[in-house]
């Protein structure tokens, strides 16, 4: 089914209950549950239809959607997070859900992935970010804390293999996020 109130979408995020669309202007639309914010939209009112853009998000590439929480990535390399913060997992440093887009300090990120209470970023150089909940250690830092600001993986080395069925060679899905390594 189309949505009828949007037109040009380039990228769409589901999270748990609600769902985003990236048109191509780079303006993020939200709509569904937004009991934590993560429509973007200032306000807490589930929306049964994208009615405004979401604020502080303009420029956008890419969306990814965990359980409540979004994330956008601009252009520039900047990434900017609204919605749910209850394991830290908008990383910026806090555990306080915000309902509009924050920017996170992580320049030159070229991917974005989302699990249910945590999220990566994916860096120009290869590096890999995660932070959020980690109870099962989902974050790959060796430990089972839960971490509020990124925390860079150790992988066996520096490079992100490029490979499906993600373009970035990373993925985030429910608890565990997944990444390949050159280890060359």
């Amino acid at each position: 089914m189309q949505v009828k109130s949007l037109t040009n979408e380039v990228a769409v995020a589901a999270g748990e209950d609600h769902t985003c669309a990236l048109r191509s202007d780079g303006y993020a639309f939200c709509w569904g549950d937004n009991s934590y914010g993560q429509l973007g939209d200032t306000t807490v009112t589930d929306q049964h239809k994208p009615l405004s853009a979401v604020v502080g998000v303009s420029n956008g590439v890419a969306l990814a959607a965990g359980r409540n929480h979004t994330c956008g990535l601009r252009a520039e390399g900047q990434v900017v997070f609204w919605g749910e913060n209850s394991h830290g997992q908008l990383g910026d440093g806090t555990h306080t859900d915000r309902h509009t887009a924050v920017s996170v300090g992580l320049a030159n990120s070229v991917a974005l992935p989302a699990g249910g209470l945590h999220t990566c970023a994916v860096r120009a150089d290869g590096r890999v970010f995660c932070w959020g909940a980690n109870d099962f250690g989902q974050l790959g830092d060796g430990t089972s804390t839960s971490l509020s600001s990124p925390v860079e993986v150790p992988l066996f080395s520096a490079s992100v293999v490029m490979a499906d069925p993600s373009p970035t060679g990373i993925e985030a899905q429910g608890a565990m996020p997944f990444a390949v390594a050159d280890d060359e």
